[in-house]
């Protein structure tokens, strides 16, 4: 029995988005964090309609959302500074966190959130 192959498939299927457009990775990240993930999938799928742009898929708003949540309690160089300033931290932890060394915990101080 031979098969018979259409060489069209181009209406089939649903549009994928295989890059997610900076605007879009803009809204999941700014998003409020009580609003649920498929809430979250259903208005960034609208902004993408509005913009005429593929519908990112709910694995990939969960992943940028995971990402965007974890990447917020992280304590960056002007974190430092800033604690430096305060006289939160020692001027040390400066070059040990460039060097890759972890920060110590230090009351008064934006710290890393402590792992379960």
């Amino acid at each position: 029995m031979p098969s018979q192959v259409s060489g069209d498939t181009g209406r089939l299927g649903t549009r994928a988005a295989p890059r997610i457009d900076d605007r879009l990775v803009a809204l999941i990240i700014h998003a409020a964090a009580g609003i649920s993930a498929a809430e979250l999938t259903r208005t960034v799928g609208s902004a993408a309609d509005a913009l005429g742009l593929p519908r990112p898929s709910y694995q990939q708003v969960r992943v940028l959302r995971r990402y965007a949540e974890e990447q917020a309690g992280r304590v960056t160089d002007m974190d430092v500074l800033v604690d430096i300033a305060f006289r939160a931290r020692p001027a040390t932890d400066l070059p040990n966190r460039w060097y890759g060394d972890p920060l110590p915990w230090r009351p008064g101080a934006k710290n890393e959130p402590r792992s379960k």
